[in-house]
């Protein structure tokens, strides 16, 4: 693979293989194609796979055939077997009537191509080639030194915050970020943690009185993080600190002029809020001169490059290293609490592993819900390859007994002992 890759010229790497277990992490075959669907380059074993063509002569070369000479596939078909469909939707039949599985990958994207595409300085920051975010880091970066207040959305763990001190790192960088969860603090302090009060204001209220957030902020950024769970009294005086650039605090009648940037965040839809009348309209339109949103991780083309970069290594050299296996389980993963449920993972694994992080490490539920252990056929093929040896199956997949007997119970997969010959 990595001889095809780096020293022949193409458009696509396909690799194939017998069984559909791992044949995405450990394929038997692989070709290199140009743009015309003619075979660039191949493997030892792709030359032997292709030699057992019915119309294939001995004394031909492989090299500048046609790939529809071998499959019955057309050229237009090659994109849609990516890593992206299906086991199902990745079957091949070869004009001999052997049936193979694929994978198709372009080349177009390498490395390199990846960073003259990226018009942003956030390629290594902020993503590592995926088109969504790269698309946001260039708006981003052309408002960077406008006044206008931002408003991030998306689900919970989806990096928010993270984005938020990029931006301000774009123009305030050596002034303060003042980040505040407006659904963790209480209702009855999230006021005077907003704004401060003065001394004496109330019972428990310090001799000195204190400076709000707000203040505090003064000259860079404030980060207003689930401002969809703000109380419906205070967002009117949040509003006046956005409208006027004032802030006056508790117990007090005089105002203190602030310059701030205000980026908010919420996985909430805002709009819907304003139509139930449990958010401010004029305070929504106030905070979203302009929108972002920002995909789950399920969505995202750069899955691999965060997953080497929270193991401590953007370039790909992670700390630890991590096995094919167990690198693809983790890119198949749809990862419902988004990177920060990555990031925990990530941290767990690499803390309880040895130096090296297999399939086995992982989470048990990351192992179930992997393409290859998701796939019943799968599941079944190997089984049978086994003699429906349980403890060898678990063994080569690297789980327990217990985990195997669990997906054969959700695959409605039953050993008939007496059928199979076992007893």
């Amino acid at each position: 693979m990595a001889v095809l890759v780096n020293n022949f010229q193409s458009e696509w790497i396909i690799t194939f293989s017998k069984s559909s277990v791992f044949f995405a992490v450990a394929p038997e075959y692989a070709v290199a194609l140009d743009e015309n669907g003619r075979i660039t380059g191949a493997t030892r074993n792709a030359t032997t796979l292709f030699s057992s063509a019915d119309n294939f002569l001995l004394n031909q070369r492989i090299i500048g055939t046609s790939i529809t000479d071998y499959f019955e596939i057309d050229l237009e078909d090659i994109p849609k077997f990516s890593r992206t469909a299906s086991v199902n939707e990745r079957i091949v039949r070869m004009y001999n009537g052997e049936t193979l599985f694929v994978t198709v990958i372009s080349t177009k994207k390498k490395r390199n191509s990846v960073i003259s595409n990226c018009s942003s300085k956030s390629f290594g920051i902020l993503h590592g080639g995926d088109p969504q975010i790269e698309k946001i880091a260039q708006k981003i970066e052309k408002i960077a030194q406008i006044e206008v207040n931002i408003l991030l959305h998306g689900e919970t763990g989806t990096g928010k915050e993270f984005l938020s001190k990029y931006i301000h790192k774009l123009r305030r960088s050596n002034k303060p970020f003042i980040a505040i969860n407006c659904a963790s603090i209480p209702e009855n302090l999230i006021e005077s943690e907003l704004f401060g009060y003065t001394s004496g204001t109330f019972t428990g209220a310090r001799k000195e009185g204190k400076v709000g957030l707000i203040e505090q902020a003064n000259g860079g950024t404030l980060f207003l993080d689930e401002i969809g769970d703000m109380p419906f009294n205070l967002q009117a005086r949040l509003l006046r600190v956005l409208s006027e650039k004032e802030v006056v605090r508790i117990g007090s009648s005089a105002t203190k002029s602030v310059d701030i940037r205000v980026i908010s965040a919420s996985h909430r839809d805002l709009r819907k809020l304003v139509a139930e009348g449990k958010f401010r309209e004029d305070l929504y339109y106030r905070i979203a001169g302009i929108t972002f949103s920002l995909p789950p991780l399920r969505d995202r083309k750069d899955l691999g490059w965060l997953i080497d970069k929270f193991l401590g290594n953007e370039k790909g050299n992670s700390v630890v290293s991590l096995e094919p296996m167990a690198k693809q389980a983790l890119i198949d993963y749809k990862w419902p609490g988004n990177i920060r449920q990555m990031v925990n993972t990530l941290s767990l694994t690499k803390a309880l592993s040895e130096g090296s992080i297999s399939f086995h490490d992982l989470p048990e539920e990351v192992q179930l819900n992997s393409t290859y252990s998701n796939s019943d056929e799968s599941l079944g093929d190997l089984l049978e390859g086994m003699n429906w040896n349980i403890t060898a199956v678990a063994n080569y997949l690297g789980c327990e007994r217990s985990t195997i007997y669990r997906r054969m119970k959700r695959a409605g997969i039953v050993i008939d002992r007496h059928e199979k010959g076992l007893e």
